[in-house]
């Protein structure tokens, strides 16, 4: 029993701390993550954490632009998100009829994103769009902007803004198991989705 319950422990803390399952809940990644995939998500990548908490114990490094990122939400740090790493302290960002710019260079969708919307929503009163366009901004230093794969439809730093890097929980790593929510599993062969399985994350 003892050796039980001290396996038990370590393995709560690396699910903690170092390596965990993740499952996507939502659309706002696709087509690079779909609704019902479960990833591994490296805790290790960005730092090492006191277990049970989010203290970082050795920083092993920040995101990085193309990165793939789960973080809490600066709204409610209670939910996390997992969304990519456009632009870090110090770049500059803005977005011009869907097309988005770092450091004034034009950087292209991934190679599964998408635009699903082909309407372009019109640019506010205050210049700052909800979507389509958005005002030059330099990010500040120790923050990161993300925005989702699925760009039409995904909450993200357009919204809520820049997150703090000590809001990151970790790097999303590859996924291990996938199921379709729209399939019941009365077609067990149609419901997991068998070509997810352990394939890389771009």
């Amino acid at each position: 029993m003892r050796a039980f319950f001290i396996a038990l422990i370590v393995v709560f803390i690396l699910a903690w701390s170092v390596i965990g399952p993740f499952t996507v809940a939502s659309p706002s990644m696709e087509d690079t993550l779909l609704t019902g995939d479960t990833f591994l998500a490296l805790k290790y990548k960005y730092g090492l954490r006191m277990p049970f908490t989010d203290t970082v114990l050795v920083p092993l490094g920040e995101p990085e632009p193309g990165d793939i990122v789960l973080f809490a939400n600066p709204v409610d740090p209670d939910q996390t998100y997992v969304k990519r790493c456009i632009a870090v302290g110090g770049q500059t960002l803005s977005i011009d009829s869907k097309t988005l710019f770092v450091d004034g260079v034009e950087v292209p969708l991934p190679p599964d994103g998408k635009h699903a919307d082909p309407n372009i929503l019109e640019k506010e009163a205050t210049g700052k769009g909800k979507r389509d366009f958005y005002d030059e901004i330099t990010v500040p230093e120790g923050m990161v902007f993300f925005m989702g794969d699925n760009r039409d439809f995904s909450i993200d730093s357009r919204i809520f803004g820049p997150v703090p890097l000590e809001n990151i929980r970790g790097k999303v790593g590859p996924v291990f198991w996938s199921t379709d929510p729209d399939v019941s599993w009365r077609e067990p062969g149609k419901k997991i989705r068998w070509n997810r399985m352990f394939g890389s994350v771009r």
